[in-house]
């Protein structure tokens, strides 16, 4: 028996949850809805980010959270806001 290559790949997950995130237009919609970020999906391989992901419930007119849901995925560090380049370069 020949081994010939053997490669390996490390994947974090970090959930992290936020309370009283910025309120952002909700992508792919044409009703200008908005939604508040609750929680930040990021996703480390081999310690670089690969993905990061906004989501947030909806708000309704008068500001309050409905129960529909809205997600953002972020494609590259030029899109992400400055309050998250701080909480992204903190996790290990």
């Amino acid at each position: 028996m020949k081994i010939t290559d053997i490669d390996s790949q490390t994947v974090k997950t970090y959930r992290v949850s936020i309370n009283d995130g910025e309120v952002r237009n909700q992508p792919y919609t044409r009703s200008g809805r908005q939604y508040r970020v609750e929680r930040i999906t990021v996703v480390k391989q081999d310690g670089n980010v690969c993905g990061i992901e906004l989501h947030g419930s909806v708000l309704k007119k008068d500001g309050s959270p409905s129960l529909n849901t809205a997600s953002e995925p972020l494609y590259g560090q030029r899109d992400w806001p400055e309050w998250l380049r701080s909480i992204v370069g903190g996790l290990a």
